[in-house]
């Protein structure tokens, strides 16, 4: 479970929602990501619709971060882990992302997080 702790890019994300208005410093390039960034740049893909290096940042963070949790999700299944052992450290993202299923929703449906979704759901659930 240490990985999503120590993946830069999945770090970067659990960052982006605990604090808006953070600097990043990635590929040198240097980007502030506040919350209202998220939504625009986690929008499912239109052909002939481009993202900005910040947004493809952004994207490379999230997707990060919800591979990490489709992970958590498999060991979860095959009993490698117990979901007390990831609730604690998880909780509160996963509550941020729940909360705001506008911005995250449809960036999990449309490329394949549903089992990392329902993961988060149910941790969002024991921390309520």
């Amino acid at each position: 479970m240490k990985e999503i702790f120590t993946d830069p890019l999945a770090r970067s994300a659990m960052r982006m929602m605990d604090w808006s208005g953070r600097s990043f410093t990635h590929e040198g390039q240097t980007y502030v990501v506040h919350w209202r960034d998220l939504k625009p740049a986690l929008v499912v893909h239109e052909k002939g619709v481009g993202f900005s290096k910040q947004q493809e940042f952004i994207r490379d963070c999230f997707e990060a971060y919800f591979d990490h949790m489709l992970v958590l999700e498999h060991f979860l299944k095959q009993d490698y882990l117990h979901e007390a052992d990831i609730a604690v450290p998880l909780e509160y993202y996963a509550g941020r992302v729940m909360a705001f299923p506008d911005t995250y929703d449809g960036f999990l449906r449309a490329y394949g997080y549903s089992e990392a979704r329902a993961l988060m759901q149910r941790l969002a659930e024991r921390g309520k």
